[in-house]
């Protein structure tokens, strides 16, 4: 459930935008659906750096090196090998 639902109540944020960005939303969104349109861009927004920092950790992370095996069967090794200890 995202926070544009109605099971969250609302709150109210102020913000500073540049004035051609807000004539550009006064332009395109009606009045009474400004509110819903910013939220699911904050929303929008908000995903997609998470997704952003999650890839980041993702490359981050140790690589290691497979001798041309398949990427399965090292696996499979090293889980057998945690398994021993």
């Amino acid at each position: 459930m995202t926070a544009t639902q109605n099971s969250d109540p609302s709150e109210r944020l102020t913000l500073t935008i540049p004035r051609s960005l807000k004539r550009r939303v006064e332009a395109a969104i009606p009045d009474r659906q400004r509110s819903a349109f910013a939220a699911k861009a904050l929303e929008e927004a908000l995903k997609a750096r998470a997704r952003q920092e999650a890839l980041r950790m993702l490359d981050k992370l140790p690589t290691s090196k497979t001798g041309g095996d398949d990427p399965l069967d090292v696996q499979r090794r090293y889980r057998a090998d945690f398994d021993r200890t």
